[in-house]
């Protein structure tokens, strides 16, 4: 789990109309807190060092319609954490991928082309080709 890579939840509802989510996040001294109620979470800096949880609850409209106050999504997750998941690692730096490096020095040189320099285009003429087929 990294700071700036998304994380996401794929899912089928096989008897559920619709399905709830809450991400939360553990610090270090087990102090919870809610940071999404979406399909996906972004840890950020602040998130580094703590562990993230999700938790997935299906539900059904009928039973909705018993509450006459409308919906608590937060009374209907707290009370089924059956479905909580919990990632192993903790929030970490994203480690700094080497062609990022590479392509930072390519980038600080003046002359970028030289005669020792081979260039390279490519296309791909059959794409355009078959598009309409």
């Amino acid at each position: 789990v990294f700071v700036g890579v998304p994380l996401a939840v794929t899912y089928k509802t096989v008897f559920a109309d619709g399905v709830l989510f809450e991400w939360e996040v553990k610090d270090k001294y087990g102090n919870q807190t809610v940071v999404s109620t979406s399909a996906s979470y972004t840890p950020c800096e602040k998130d580094l060092g703590s562990h993230i949880s999700v938790s997935v609850v299906p539900y059904r409209a009928q039973r909705l319609q018993y509450h006459a106050e409308g919906f608590n999504e937060a009374q209907v997750i707290k009370g089924d954490r059956s479905n909580t998941s919990e990632f192993s690692n903790a929030v970490q730096e994203r480690p700094v991928l080497g062609i990022e490096q590479i392509r930072k020095e390519w980038l600080r040189k003046e002359n970028r082309y030289s005669e020792q320099d081979l260039r390279i285009l490519s296309y791909n003429i059959l794409a355009d080709t078959y598009k309409s087929q």
